[in-house]
C-alpha cells in the first residue's frame, strides 16, 4: 500500500486532522476511500475553505425547532 498508508499515518498524527480521521474510521470501506481522498485534498490546501466552514458549523449547536403554534380556529 506504500505511500498512501504513510500519508494516512501522517494525517492521523496531525492533531488538526484527528476529527477527519475518526470520521473516516467509522465508515465502510468504499465510503472511507472516497472521503479519505477528499480529506487529503482539503489538508493539502486544495479546498481549505470547505474544511474551515465544516469545522465552524460543527462547533455551534443546531438551533432548536420553533414551538408549535396552536390552531385557534
Amino acid at each position: 500500500m506504500g505511500p498512501f498508508v504513510d500519508a494516512y499515518d501522517w494525517v492521523a498524527a496531525n492533531p488538526r486532522s484527528r476529527m477527519v480521521v475518526s470520521l473516516l474510521d467509522d465508515m465502510d470501506a468504499k465510503k472511507r476511500d472516497e472521503h479519505r481522498a477528499r480529506a487529503f485534498a482539503l489538508l493539502d490546501g486544495e479546498a481549505d475553505g470547505r474544511l474551515v466552514k465544516t469545522r465552524a458549523r460543527r462547533t455551534h449547536p443546531a438551533q432548536p425547532a420553533p414551538p408549535d403554534i396552536p390552531n385557534n380556529g
